[in-house]
């Protein structure tokens, strides 16, 4: 941060500091410093208050991300737009394996560790050291008197006192740091080669000088005084070589850039990383070798000093580009591309080309691709985000996209009878998927009992200028053939199965609306005449010529032909069982058509409670009461010319 802040401004604040106040959010905090922020770097930024609401492009960084379970936690919570990863091979490992449980569009960048070249540098001093080595280690050693001077010491483990212990050996050159051993039990765990440089140092003649120094640990008070890495650099100036290792995560460490920097030799093996830069800027030990192998090789270094002086050489050269003035241009590059990022999408709907005119879906990826204003392109290849609109025909797009790419799903509804055949394929959706959107509490409720991922709830729109009323109800009904005085009811929904198929598609309860029907003949005056529209109307239109009622059937119209249709109507009826939406509900409702229909989908929303009946009652039909003007009210607040917005910062609330 003090390299950042010698290229732009920078302001050091948050908990803890004088004027920041704990009780309040941090956008009120920040109400307070009168002063504009463009970025906001958080360190623990989960403890911060309400720090995902302050609207301010957040970035936080990760030394070690191999804990996926806390690092989701944290960015799902703090939703950053910028991500930096000190270990390349972690970021890449995690974006495979957690990439798809994060619910939130943000940037992974990888800047790797770099030395602080006024603390790391060659100090010219006498390198009475042999051998240092750096890093935790555990409690096991050997307490030869030639390795360490024993002295005794309180040590706190897992919260218990006891007394123990460990080595320290003090510099020269006015050095005023010891060299320690810190116990810590997880190191055998994280740093299995480190753990054994104990029982390498006792295979070294005893003529060459083996120090340990001691790791300072990971949370220190008084960190902002840089009083450990110069205590660090100094112990490291003191030595010929230093030995450590990366870690069993492969890790290319902030000690394998500043061990050469102050020009020592690095001992150690080769991080998932930079490899052919380490093959020939360190002393190549790995955990396959003995510790009588590893010995060897060390001890042939300090006695071919010309070899020696080559190793250093050659990571001196190598470290120069890494400095901290390195990290901060990176960092500060990345930033400012936040700035001009325009987010790209990409929206999968059924693009049923071999239709005459276009199924649901492809009307509404039409209306969001003029209405919404946001960055649209025609190859998911090149889109940061993919919207699955239609995602049961996502083999329309390349695997490696779905796998890659951050994908918001809609899921209309579920099926819970067909949910055990079709159990693969919502497992496949579940795997490609960042964010659910579904469009109403009943489809939340089904799709929350699948996954644990992230689901936004937001209705779709009804654009009004493609659904009205028309005053002309008898003019309409002579140019569709439809029977003046009859009692016209509509149902424009699928209602059969599969092609060439003529059972019932249950979940849109054709059964439910033929029984109505039945009803409505034996009860009303008037003759009945039902108008159909839709795909597979099989089993319906069967059903109405053994019941011998009269019918009309378009099969696929387009927008103006169907808000036609609706305003011939008496009555809509939607029998479904289960429903994302149905459409019609929003159709029927801003065209002033009288609609009654089961408490399914969007019902709820839109429509007032005494116009919903009881699908498991099926006389409660008689009821329902078509109130036109409530419906049309709450109808008109899903305006595509109102509501886009408001669906956009439901549903990709990332986008500015």
């Amino acid at each position: 941060m003090k390299a950042l802040g010698e290229i732009t401004n920078v302001v050091y604040w948050g908990p803890g500091w004088d004027d920041f106040d704990a009780q309040l959010s941090l956008s009120k905090n920040i109400e307070k410093l009168e002063i504009q922020i463009s970025y906001i770097i958080c360190y623990k930024a989960a403890e911060i208050k309400q720090i995902n609401e302050v609207g301010i492009p957040i970035c936080i960084t990760y030394n070690e991300m191999y804990d996926k379970t806390s690092v989701l936690d944290e960015i799902n919570v703090i939703k950053p737009s910028l991500i930096i990863c000190h270990h390349e091979n972690d970021m890449v490992n995690f974006q495979k394996n957690a990439f798809k449980h994060i619910n939130f569009l943000t940037t992974f960048k990888h800047i790797p560790h770099c030395a602080d070249k006024s603390i790391f540098y060659n100090k010219n001093l006498d390198r009475e050291i042999d051998i240092l080595l750096c890093g935790v280690i555990s409690k096991r050693y050997n307490k030869k008197e030639r390795l360490i001077k024993l002295i005794q010491l309180p040590l706190i483990i897992m919260g218990v006192l006891f007394p123990f212990s460990y080595g320290s050996y003090d510099f020269k050159a006015n050095l005023i740091t010891f060299i320690n051993i810190i116990i810590k039990g997880y190191a055998p765990k994280h740093y299995p080669l480190r753990d054994r440089f104990i029982k390498v140092f006792e295979l070294i003649p005893e003529k060459y000088k083996c120090v340990i120094y001691k790791h300072p640990g990971y949370s220190k008070g008084d960190a902002h005084t840089d009083i450990h890495p110069k205590e660090f650099s100094d112990a490291i100036n003191s030595a010929k070589i230093c030995l450590t290792c990366n870690s069993k995560h492969k890790y290319r460490l902030a000690k394998m850039v500043e061990i050469p920097a102050c020009g020592s030799a690095l001992a150690s093996d080769i991080p998932n990383q930079d490899e052919e830069s380490f093959n020939d800027l360190i002393i190549k030990i790995d955990f396959k070798m003995t510790n009588k192998q590893i010995a060897e090789k060390l001890v042939y270094y300090l006695e071919h000093k010309d070899e020696l002086a080559r190793i250093a050489n050659n990571g001196y050269k190598w470290v120069q580009k890494y400095t901290q003035q390195y990290y901060a241009e990176q960092l500060l590059s990345n930033l400012k591309q936040l700035e001009n990022k325009n987010v790209k999408i990409f929206v999968l709907s059924e693009d049923l080309k071999t239709l005459q005119n276009k199924w649901i879906c492809d009307v509404l990826k039409d209306e969001f691709l003029e209405y919404s204003n946001l960055n649209f392109v025609e190859n998911p290849k090149d889109a940061d985000i993919i919207w699955l609109l239609a995602p049961w025909a996502h083999s329309k797009i390349n695997k490696i996209y779905l796998e890659e790419k951050f994908v918001i799903t809609t899921t209309h509804h579920i099926d819970k009878m067909k949910y055990p055949k079709n159990k693969n394929y919502y497992k496949y959706i579940d795997s490609i998927t960042n964010r659910y959107h579904t469009i109403c509490p009943k489809s939340y409720s089904d799709l929350r009992s699948i996954t644990q991922k992230e689901i936004v709830v937001s209705n779709f729109w009804i654009n009004k200028k493609n659904f009205y009323k028309i005053d002309d109800k008898k003019g309409l009904r002579i140019k569709y053939n439809i029977p003046e005085n009859a009692l016209i009811i509509g149902s424009f929904q699928k209602d059969t199965e599969g092609k060439g198929n003529h059972k019932p598609k249950l979940s849109k309860g054709p059964d439910i609306f033929i029984e109505i029907i039945k009803d409505l003949k034996k009860t009303n005056n008037r003759d009945l005449f039902v108008v159909l529209t839709g795909w597979r109307r099989t089993y319906i239109i069967n059903k109405l010529n053994e019941l011998k009622i009269n019918y009309v059937y378009h099969e696929l119209v387009d927008t103006t032909v169907l808000n036609e249709l609706y305003n011939c109507l008496d009555l809509y009826i939607v029998s479904s069982r289960v429903e994302g939406g149905p459409r019609a509900i929003l159709e029927a409702s801003v065209a002033k058509t009288p609609i009654i229909s089961t408490n399914v989908g969007i019902s709820e929303l839109v429509l007032h409670e005494e116009s919903i009946y009881d699908m498991n009652n099926l006389l409660s039909y008689r009821l329902a009461v078509a109130n036109i003007d409530s419906a049309y009210e709450k109808a008109c607040e899903y305006s595509i010319d109102n509501y886009m917005n408001t669906f956009i910062k439901k549903v990709f609330y990332e986008i500015k």
